[in-house]
């Protein structure tokens, strides 16, 4: 009863993160598909770190293996659909560059460059390691 008057000891905190049983929802499994490769081995290595001090209740197992298989196709969707958006973007640039920069000749734009430098950006917006 009115425990934020009486605050626990650090002690107290410091044994029960050394004690205790982390319990996972679905969600927590789901979202490894979901997460960048970097932060999904860093919460992969958290898992080992923890080792048997990780509990899956049987609900949320069996969501994880329901759900799983939306989880990765949504991601895969997304994936596409982000695709489709760059593609659209390269195709805009190109007639908004060839319809607004109406010249022939420039001393300092060159509409081809200009295309170019662009579709190399978003090529690599694309590429799925961002190199």
């Amino acid at each position: 009863m009115f425990s934020h008057y009486f605050p626990l000891p650090d002690s107290y905190f410091t044994a029960l993160w050394k004690d205790c049983i982390f319990a996972l929802d679905a969600n927590v499994l789901l979202d490894l598909y979901r997460y960048s490769e970097s932060t999904r081995d860093e919460l992969l290595e958290i898992f080992e770190e923890l080792g048997g001090r990780i509990w899956i209740p049987h609900q949320a197992a069996l969501e994880f293996a329901r759900n799983r298989p939306k989880v990765i196709s949504d991601q895969a969707d997304l994936y596409d659909r982000a695709l489709s958006v760059i593609q659209a973007l390269k195709e805009q640039a190109k007639k908004e560059i060839y319809k607004s920069l109406q010249f022939r000749l420039h001393p300092m734009l060159d509409k081809d460059k200009l295309l170019t430098s662009i579709n190399s950006a978003l090529d690599k917006v694309s590429n799925p390691d961002y190199s």
